[in-house]
């Protein structure tokens, strides 16, 4: 299903339109928790899409897509209707850039169930939060890494063309960066990749996640210190 989502009388109601910006390819299910990883663009007409996956945390298949050219604070407006839609879901928005826009408007409009950055504090023995998701050179080799294990293991149900399109020209530099190939774009990548990590921080206590100290945190996990990240200087992608 195409279309876009419209509230009505407090509901969000989804309305089938071959030019919409919302795919749809699994409907919420009752009882059933679902996660949100996005990624937000400048907005432009011919710049890059502002892109969220939705995915199921049970089974880890991408049940929906919003995908389109939209100003960043309306995004955060989108966002609410399809958190809403699918059951109050966890949503992951990138913090960099254009992203704290969006932030912003899901604050505004008080949506709850929002992703939060985890910093560990060792001299005070604290955690502490920061809204949103972080994509710095140490987090996006390791959400690149693990979403790539997941797509060549087949733990992703993955039902889209575009995302295929755009994984099949996303490349490695030769200075070892990850990104798309000129001309191309990796929207549908990177927020498949946030999401990936909001999916496999909910897979329980035993679970430790497989990104650096400042996205660490999820409840009952004992924090791990990694000494191969304490002498990176933390320097974040514009992405």
């Amino acid at each position: 299903r195409t279309g876009y989502f419209v509230e009505k009388e407090g509901k969000i109601e989804f309305l089938d339109d071959e030019k919409g910006y919302i795919s749809i390819w699994e409907e919420p299910q009752p009882g059933k928790f679902y996660s949100i990883g996005a990624d937000v663009a400048e907005g432009l007409a011919k710049g890059d899409y502002s892109c969220a996956y939705v995915g199921d945390n049970d089974t880890f298949d991408l049940v929906a897509r919003w995908h389109g050219h939209i100003d960043p604070d309306l995004f955060g407006k989108e966002l609410v209707k399809l958190g809403r839609y699918y059951n109050e879901a966890y949503i992951g928005v990138e913090n960099n850039n254009h992203g704290l826009t969006t932030l912003t408007t899901l604050k505004k409009e008080e949506y709850w169930n929002i992703f939060f950055s985890k910093t560990y504090d060792r001299t005070s023995d604290t955690m502490t939060q920061k809204l949103g998701w972080t994509t710095s050179v140490r987090t996006k080799p390791l959400m690149i890494d693990k979403l790539a294990e997941y797509v060549r293991e087949y733990h992703l149900g993955i039902y889209d063309d575009l995302l295929i399109s755009e994984m099949y020209t996303y490349i490695i530099e030769d200075n070892g960066k990850t990104n798309a190939q000129a001309g191309c774009h990796d929207d549908t990548v990177m927020a498949v990749a946030i999401l990936l990590q909001l999916l496999l921080e909910g897979r329980g206590d035993t679970y430790v996640p497989e990104i650096p100290l400042e996205q660490r945190g999820s409840t009952g996990i004992q924090e791990i210190i990694d000494p191969d990240f304490d002498s990176i200087e933390s320097e974040e992608y514009s992405v």
